[in-house]
């Protein structure tokens, strides 16, 4: 990814997260992202304590579901200090569920594989292609403080809920405590380009969201701060104590020379091993050309003699195609590599 594409999508992205989870002062005290704030409004006071349902004056059913949601996760800790902690997660979790949907959905559309849904557009008087043509078919549904946002995210859920079912569940229960209609509202523009302090041209943006390594650059930038925190900490003395705390430090986005690099130099190896006249290794920018020691010579791969079998990897004693190989990464879906 380009370094000013790099730049802009550290604004949005930073953008996004202090606006619906919170960030950290100068001095280190939390400041309160908006969910935080829904929680207490809904019943769940910062200090862990909780208002029953019942207090709620005319609860809608989303904020029931919200309140059920929270309340399973938060209630069953009886210390102050666990129920402090559950909270937190809870409007985490919600905060990159909502993050996690509006940055996929941006992407998509930026791409062409799918109408139009967050970007705007000049020729809908500024809004979304699907928020225009919601207005026109379904009024009723825009008439609220978002102007038809939520239910533009609502319909776009259901619809990748198939595809997409870990994304886009419209039953996930991370994604029962939703935005304000503020919130929601700052968050469409910061996608569009109005960041705070900057505007974008949103072509500019539609380039950034066009890149193969958005979403993995972005998570990076969702916990850089965090990540900056843990090791400010660890550098005083401190130790990680918390699952957030060694996520923050540890699982970091896999550029792609990275991976280049290991595979050139493991399966690339094995086949250089294999296939010691191929000229494909040439092209492998991140191939280590490894000298091997026999007696008082040396030898670099790809020499007659070092396809010796004392040299090679086992998946090189026997001849393969590249296509006929099935790779496994027991690390895939744990956050590393």
């Amino acid at each position: 990814m380009q370094k000013q594409h790099k730049d802009l999508l550290r604004t949005v992205v930073t953008a996004l997260r202090h606006r619906l989870a919170g960030t950290w002062d100068a001095d280190g005290q939390p400041v309160r992202g908006d969910l935080d704030r829904e929680l207490e409004r809904l019943g769940f006071a910062p200090d862990g304590q909780v208002t029953p349902l019942d207090a709620l004056v005319q609860p809608t059913a989303i904020e029931r579901r919200a309140y059920q949601v929270a309340d399973a996760r938060i209630a069953p800790f009886a210390d102050a200090a666990e129920r402090r902690q559950a909270r937190g997660e809870v409007a985490e979790r919600a905060a990159y569920t909502w993050i996690n949907r509006l940055l996929t959905l941006r992407t998509l559309e930026a791409r062409g594989l799918i109408d139009e849904t967050l970007r705007p557009n000049a020729a809908y008087d500024g809004i979304s292609e699907a928020l225009y043509v919601l207005r026109l078919s379904e009024p009723a549904r825009t008439q609220g403080p978002d102007g038809g946002w939520q239910a533009v995210l609502d319909d776009a859920c259901a619809a990748y809920a198939r595809q997409m079912p870990g994304l886009f569940d419209p039953h996930d229960p991370n994604a029962a405590l939703r935005p304000t209609s503020a919130a929601l509202l700052d968050c469409i523009r910061i996608l569009g380009g109005a960041t705070p302090g900057s505007r974008y041209p949103v072509e500019e943006v539609d380039a950034v969201f066009r890149d193969p390594d958005v979403l993995g650059w972005a998570y990076q930038f969702y916990q850089q701060e965090a990540k900056d925190r843990v090791y400010a900490k660890l550098g005083r003395g401190g130790k990680i104590e918390t699952r957030s705390e060694i996520a923050a430090a540890t699982q970091l986005f896999t550029e792609p020379y990275m991976v280049k690099w290991m595979l050139q130099n493991s399966l690339g190896r094995s086949y250089h091993e294999a296939y010691p006249e191929s000229k494909l290794p040439e092209s492998w920018e991140y191939y280590i050309r490894e000298d091997r020691e026999i007696g008082e010579r040396r030898l670099e791969i790809g020499d007659a003699a070092s396809t010796s079998p004392n040299l090679q990897s086992p998946i090189s004693q026997s001849l393969f195609t590249l296509s006929s190989l099935t790779l496994l990464d027991p690390s895939m879906g744990s956050g590393h590599i």
